[in-house]
């Protein structure tokens, strides 16, 4: 597939390659807890996977909705241990009791985003600004 846009990159790639492949001895997770935000979908759902393939022994996968986050833990291998919480990134209480449950890893991806309804700036609330902004 070529880019979607005018690219500066002269080589675009869809699929792991050579250089990045996670079956290089350097490149191993092998017993690695790893905590990835966003992780029911897209970026967040193909570096889980990535992660489970370089060998991470626990996965903590994090978003907004479950039923999307065990679809990704359903397409991890049996052996990686998977742990899903349903989860607002934006709201730091609810990362900080997640956190407290994770107690110690590894590797933090985040790959959440947080997009608001369309509408003229002048019809948006500042608290809405701000959390756009921030997050």
């Amino acid at each position: 597939m070529q880019p979607p846009l005018p690219s500066p990159t002269a080589s675009w790639h869809n699929d792991t390659y050579p250089a990045i492949s996670p079956s290089r001895p350097e490149l191993t997770a092998a017993g690695k807890t790893i905590v990835i935000t966003g992780a029911g979908s897209g970026i967040g759902r193909e570096t889980a996977i990535a992660y489970a393939s370089a060998g991470a022994a626990r996965l903590v996968l994090l978003g907004r909705t479950k039923a999307a986050l065990e679809e990704t833990a359903s397409q991890l291998p049996d052996h990686v241990s998977k742990e899903v919480f349903a989860v607002d990134v934006t709201q730091e209480d609810a990362l900080q009791r997640v956190a407290a449950e994770i107690r110690t890893w590894d590797v933090l991806i985040l790959a959440a985003g947080y997009v608001t309804e369309r509408s003229p700036i002048a019809l948006a609330s500042t608290d809405t600004w701000w959390q756009n902004f921030e997050a």
